[in-house]
């Protein structure tokens, strides 16, 4: 083989090397894009058309549940020839009821974090700004771009995933500004053999990514974005829910009439 058909290789290598960086550099910018930045949208968007009513659906059904085991217990009280104790009972029941009013109380802050990422949504063109610099910082300090990464390097690229979870665009405008003076990645190998290895893992890694993305498409909640923008699904599932609630409220009005009459006077309830 002759120097020129040698040199010709290793030119188009470089150039494979070349379009392969480029395409891997969208496809992580897609499924960072996807998993960042649309997946908590859609649970934003579901959290305020629907989680607001399955947290009072969650709250009503708790108290129901606390007042029937309320009930329970007096009545045992009464069997044992005992005055109930509300207070005790009362006590006891808040112990008991510990892991629902905790998971009431995470449901509420996904719901105060929803309205929260509404609140502050990026422009259009912060928005696209902030897309083209994570684009960049991907090219430059994406361990599965850039093999030689440095420590310092690699702090940095922390910090740009943190930006990025966060929205924060100043943030990643003053990491961009840091990485300016830094080369464009790592320096491409003259060698036939280094860049053929560099081809397989840029191919590697551009298949898992792409495969990633099809993934991440098709599960939960990326299959919530129709029905979500489907008025007439939202305000079934609406209308279904608050059914529930006036079931729950119902039962809770039966129960406080029982404890009423057990203790002889009323108790406060969630309803009142």
């Amino acid at each position: 083989m002759s120097d020129l058909q040698i040199h010709q290789q290793i030119l188009d290598l470089q150039n494979k090397i070349f379009s392969l960086k480029i395409s891997l550099v969208k496809a992580i910018e897609e499924r960072e894009y996807l998993l960042r930045t649309v997946k908590p949208s859609i649970e934003a968007n579901y959290q305020l058309k629907i989680g607001v009513f399955q947290i009072e659906l969650t709250q009503i059904e708790v108290e129901a549940r606390r007042l029937k085991k309320m009930i329970h217990k007096i009545q045992a009280d009464i069997n044992q020839d005992r005055k109930p104790d509300i207070v005790k009972i009362e006590k006891e029941l808040e112990k008991e009821f510990q892991k629902w009013y905790r998971q009431i109380k995470n449901e509420a802050e996904k719901i105060e974090k929803a309205q929260n990422r509404f609140n502050n949504q990026m422009t259009d063109s912060q928005s696209a700004e902030f897309k083209k610099l994570f684009r960049e910082l991907v090219k430059k300090l994406h361990p599965d771009i850039n093999s030689n990464l440095s420590e310092a390097e690699k702090e940095v690229w922390l910090k740009v995933l943190h930006a990025y979870n966060h929205g924060d665009l100043e943030e990643l405008r003053a990491l961009s500004v840091l990485m300016e003076s830094s080369n464009d990645g790592e320096q491409i190998p003259k060698e036939k053999n280094e860049l053929q290895s560099q081809v397989d893992s840029l191919t590697i890694h551009l298949k898992r990514t792409e495969e990633e993305i099809t993934t991440i498409q098709n599960a939960h909640p990326f299959d919530l974005i129709d029905p979500l923008d489907d008025k007439s699904w939202v305000e079934n599932k609406q209308s279904e829910i608050l059914d529930h609630i006036s079931q729950w409220k119902q039962m809770i009005m039966t129960y406080a009439d029982i404890i009423e009459k057990l203790l002889g006077f009323k108790i406060n309830t969630l309803l009142d």
